[in-house]
């Protein structure tokens, strides 16, 4: 009981504490300001409170300054001498003070390498090399260890690093660092391609941009200059405004080269899809392709890379597979122009563009260059007299040569010959694996067919052996039969320079005019001051074309009017070709030798219009200086009229040169669009006869061909597509002076798009060919039934969780 009287007491005695608490933050206080600043409160006052009165009579804020969260009041002038009285408000707690647990200057102090716990460390923050507002950065770094029982340990490693965003207001920056320490490229079985080994970074604005490190340069505009380049260096563009109304467009590239062009014309193999191997400019074998920048054609129309589309492509192995979608045949012309890596020479280009705008009128100035350092060999070590012999050579690589034979050691896994003299020609390499003779390690080049004496025989796995072919003799001339001789070939550095100067002028809509004149340079061995008078050519380009309304009711119905010339001399070289990928073959000059001035001219009339689409005639002519003279007669027709399309192009060439020719020719498609489906057919055909010029005799080399398709297929719009097709090709050859058929070929195909549900897809074709030989003195082909199927299934589930892809394809 006791003990319950004394705790209601305590908290009796409690409450009455509390009591005396002011309930209030208002305060008020007399002050004597005998100090230049006085001390208000041992709380932090409200910004703004305090109120000074002297004889009750409020002071002057600005005869003081008031520290609120340390409470100290200063005075800007001499302090009043009577006393004061302050009132304000305080906060709960002195903001400016200090709060400690302990102090720290009474703790005995932590001795040796032991950490003091009373001390607060922050820890440190990892330091951002890009750490710069506004720059977005994503990539990675890995690390990998390989082993095998059948390879020794190794380590690879991986960086990919992107960078993007703003420098400053004006600039941004966008960077890829990618290199991956394996010898491969990206694979060529997609459309897009991501390379490996690229580095750039780039700056920019919304008028002008810097690009340093991989970059690939394109063909700019132009006639006569077109390229497709993948460089390592610099590239600066802009574009300026240089009075009101004019734009100026400027770059200017400083790079070196990875590779040089080639163009490869392949014959198909009847059911082969591949792979073709492509070659090199001198005939190299193993070569490896730039990634991406291959164009494949097949009968002049251009493919498109990918797995689910026409081709793919090995760069490593410059090996190119056809898928299902293009079924090859003998018939098929395939052409493959790329670019593939050449390391014999360090390799710059300079690049200069310029296009200046004003109005109506444009002028374009471009200049290339390309150089190889004769002074910086890659794979190649040239010694004095090596050099020697390139001096001496000239511009003709077979004179480029030093002997390919070694004298070495015996050795089991190397192929080695022996010497021997045969019918009295000397040195003949016969191969042999006696130790005692087998003492020379030869070199083969190819030099063409006919210009050597060795064939390769077999093939070891030490490599590929050489025979020795004897020459003949026909009256008095020697005559070599093979295609290989025992010297290794001295590639010869080059330099190639073209400029072009051009402009356009529209006088009105659908009426313009445009012009270019060209200069070229090319020295084929810059450590040889002979044979360069033939370095430099010149060529010259006119373009016009002239829309005159008809002014009936259809306000887009025109004729129009057009017409180009070209020229150059014999000497003038493009630095890759750009005209039409099968011009030779139009014009019925495969065989016939370039090396003249030349000229082609064209002139046409054509009617054009929204509601029938365009037809159009045209003549046109090709020279060739004491080589060829070609006419060509062209209808090309794209006519939509109603549900009716009628699409193709037929020509007659009547040419002239080592004989008589001519050419007729059409290709074509008409067909009838319904509701449900659509009906077509379309065909082929081509008559080529040669002839010479004392007899009607056709000649070989003339040839007929008809092609013809028939199909039923879905109409464009829908989403899930079919297609069936049937049709047959009949080719004829020369037999005792006419044309005699020697091969029909039949087909039947279909194809099936089910795409309606973008998470269940499904896409086939089959394709099914006869060939059957009706002449076998006018073909070596055999007769052949060729199948080809691919299936291609992608199912999508669980919200994209789930993806699986199914693809087969057989032949």
């Amino acid at each position: 009981m006791p003990r319950t009287f004394l705790l209601l007491a305590l908290i009796a005695l409690q409450l009455d504490t509390f009591a005396q608490v002011p309930a209030t933050s208002l305060r008020e206080k007399l002050l004597l300001p005998d100090k230049d600043s006085l001390d208000l409160d041992t709380l932090s006052i409200v910004p703004g409170s305090l109120t000074l009165y002297q004889d009750s009579v409020a002071l002057d804020p600005s005869a003081y300054e008031l520290l609120p969260y340390q409470a100290l009041l200063i005075w800007k002038g001499s302090p009043p001498t009577d006393t004061l009285r302050a009132t304000y408000r305080v906060m709960p707690l002195l903001l400016g003070g200090t709060f400690r647990h302990k102090d720290p200057d009474q703790l005995i102090s932590a001795t040796g390498d032991r950490e003091d716990p009373f001390r607060y460390v922050p820890p440190r923050q990892a330091s951002d090399l890009f750490a710069t507002q506004g720059l977005n950065k994503s990539g990675s770094i890995s690390r990998g260890v390989l082993f095998g029982n059948n390879q020794d340990l190794s380590v690879n490693s991986t960086l990919n690093l992107e960078l993007s965003g703003r420098l400053t207001d004006r600039i941004q920056v966008l960077a890829s660092v990618t290199d991956n320490n394996i010898p491969i490229q990206a694979g060529g079985n997609t459309l897009e391609l991501q390379d490996f080994d690229q580095v750039f970074i780039k700056l920019f604005d919304k008028d002008w941009e810097l690009i340093a490190g991989d970059f690939v340069l394109q063909r700019p505009n132009s006639h006569f200059l077109t390229y497709l380049k993948k460089t390592k260096g610099l590239s600066f563009n802009t574009t300026l405004e240089p009075w009101e109304g004019a734009t100026d467009r400027a770059g200017a590239s400083v790079a070196i080269s990875k590779g040089k062009f080639a163009r490869n014309l392949i014959q198909g193999v009847e059911g082969v899809q591949g792979p073709y191997r492509l070659q090199g400019n001198e005939g190299e074998s193993f070569i490896i392709v730039l990634s991406g920048t291959e164009r494949v054609f097949i009968d002049g129309v251009q493919l498109t890379r990918g797995q689910d589309h026409d081709y793919v492509i090995d760069y490593n192995t410059a090996e190119v597979t056809f898928t299902a979608n293009k079924l090859i045949t003998k018939d098929r012309r395939i052409v493959v122009e790329f670019q593939y890596s050449d390391k014999n020479y360090v390799r710059s280009l300079v690049r200069v563009d310029n296009e200046l705008e004003v109005g109506n009128s444009t002028l374009r100035l471009n200049v290339y260059s390309e150089q190889d350092h004769r002074n910086q060999t890659l794979q190649q070590s040239l010694t004095p007299e090596e050099k020697e012999v390139l001096a001496e050579a000239g511009d003709d690589p077979l004179a480029a040569t030093v002997p390919g034979a070694d004298s070495v050691a015996f050795d089991a896994d190397q192929v080695l010959y022996r010497l021997a003299d045969s019918l009295g020609y000397t040195p003949v390499y016969v191969y042999s694996t006696d130790p005692e003779v087998a003492n020379w390690r030869v070199s083969f080049t190819r030099v063409g067919t006919g210009n050597g004496d060795y064939v390769q025989s077999e093939f070891t796995p030490n490599g590929r052996v050489f025979s020795w072919v004897p020459p003949d003799t026909v009256n008095g001339v020697l005559v070599r039969n093979g295609d290989h001789a025992p010297v290794r070939v001295l590639v010869a550095p080059r330099s190639q320079q073209l400029i072009t100067l051009g402009g356009e002028r529209t006088f009105r809509p659908g009426s313009r005019a445009q012009a270019e004149v060209a200069w070229s340079r090319l020295d084929r061995n810059t450590f040889s001051s002979l044979d360069e008078a033939d370095d430099q050519g010149v060529g010259l380009f006119l373009k016009g074309l002239h829309e005159l309304p008809t002014g009936g009711r259809d306000t887009t119905l025109k004729v129009v009017l057009n017409g180009s010339l070209e020229t150059f001399t014999k000497d003038f070289r493009f630095i890759e070709r750009y005209r039409a990928v099968e011009f030779e073959r139009n014009w019925n000059a495969l065989t016939v030798v370039q090396d003249g001035d030349q000229v082609l001219a064209d002139a046409g009339v054509g009617l054009r219009g929204r509601s029938i689409g365009a037809i159009g005639y045209g003549v046109e002519t090709f020279h060739i200086r004491d080589r060829y003279d070609g006419v060509r007669q062209v209808i090309n027709s794209d006519l939509h009229v109603g549900p009716w399309d009628l699409v193709g192009t037929a020509s007659l060439l009547t040419a002239s040169g080592n004989g008589q020719s001519n050419f007729l020719r059409h290709k074509g498609r008409v067909q009838r669009r319904l509701k449900p489906f659509t009906l077509g057919f379309q065909s082929e055909h081509e008559l080529n006869r040669f002839r010479s010029d004392t007899s009607d005799a056709l000649l070989t080399g003339s040839y007929q061909f008809h092609e013809w398709e028939a199909y039923i297929q879905s109409p464009d719009t829908f989403r899930n597509k079919w297609r069936l097709f049937t049709g047959q090709r009949f080719d004829e050859g020369v037999r005792e002076g006419a044309l005699a058929r020697s091969t029909l070929a039949t087909s039947y195909g279909a194809s099936l798009t089910l795409a309606k549900d973008p998470r269940n897809r499904l896409a086939t074709t089959f394709t099914y060919r006869r060939l059957e030989v009706l002449d076998s003195l006018l073909t070596t082909q055999r007769p052949e039934d060729t199948y080809l199927a691919r299936v291609d299934y992608d199912v999508t589930a669980l919200k994209g969780v789930v993806v699986w892809d199914l693809f087969y394809e057989f032949g």
